[in-house]
């Protein structure tokens, strides 16, 4: 797994190289994703691109806030967020009621 990790993040540093940002960006790296909960990512990523780095959880969000806290959900429900304030629908908090509503409401997005 190491050799992978090597591998994306020396792409990643690669692209920082051509922005001229290598080493140089304040506010760090968020790790997001499934992947963020890999063992030792975060202080991996820390060491290798030499940048302040924290694993992202979803925040703002009630009801099903267990379900939802894992890093894994955090891109899915950025993109939801955006959605909403692209349709003038948006907040700083969002209720996602229970995990049954929360799934119907998803599922009927994707309705004509």
């Amino acid at each position: 797994a190491n050799a992978r990790l090597k591998e994306l993040f020396g792409l990643v540093g690669e692209e920082l190289l051509k922005i001229n940002k290598a080493g140089q960006l304040p506010g760090g790296i968020v790790l997001c994703g499934g992947g963020a909960n890999l063992n030792g990512l975060e202080e991996f990523v820390k060491n290798y691109l030499k940048l302040p780095v924290r694993i992202g959880h979803p925040e703002h969000f009630s009801g099903i806030t267990d379900s939802v806290s894992n890093p894994g959900f955090a891109a899915v429900l950025g993109l939801m967020l955006e959605d909403l304030e692209m349709q003038g629908i948006g907040g700083w908090k969002l209720d996602l009621g229970g995990p049954k509503q929360f799934l119907q409401r998803f599922i009927n997005r994707f309705r004509p």
